[in-house]
């Protein structure tokens, strides 16, 4: 992992990347059902229960998981997966409230979840790429993942993996 400072640039990278992120959940997998690994699939899950905003619901999920990562990389670390989280919720109940819950795609026809799955993966992937290559995260179980991939031999795309897969 880089070093904790935090720089213009990987400052850069975390709103980029947040905002990325943020717009995917909110036009693509939230819409569509579909719920995607880690504390934004729980919030999708929890918005489509009981109407919680997925934004609001991805903050209060990832607050105890921060305080872990806290203790396990340090306080630098926290404030860089404390910025990326914040911005990934604010984002995320901002791009809900601008561009309506229902997202963009027509979701009468069934090609829209299949279009949601792809765009929703494919804009998550880059967003997520850009604020780990800040050495941060956007909180959530984004955390739990690098713990897994610092403590063990297992790569980071290989804890995400694990993590996600065990949400889904």
């Amino acid at each position: 992992m880089k070093k904790n400072k935090l720089t213009l640039i990987d400052l850069t990278y975390i709103v980029l990347g947040s905002a990325i992120v943020s717009f995917s959940i909110a036009v693509f997998s939230t819409p569509a059902k579909i719920a995607p690994g880690g504390v934004s699939g729980i919030a999708t899950i929890l918005y489509h229960l009981f109407k919680i905003d997925t934004g609001l619901s991805i903050l209060v999920l990832s607050i105890p998981i921060f305080l872990i990562g806290v203790k396990f990389f340090g306080s630098q670390y926290g404030i860089k997966s404390l910025l990326g989280s914040l911005l990934l919720s604010l984002f995320t109940t901002l791009w809900s409230k601008a561009l309506g819950y229902g997202g963009i795609l027509d979701y009468s026809k069934d090609i829209s979840i299949w279009l949601s799955c792809l765009y929703g993966g494919v804009l998550s992937g880059i967003g997520m790429g850009l604020v780990m290559k800040s050495g941060s995260n956007t909180g959530g179980t984004d955390i739990i993942a690098q713990i897994l991939a610092r403590y063990t031999h297992i790569t980071m795309g290989t804890s995400f993996f694990i993590v996600d897969g065990v949400i889904i």
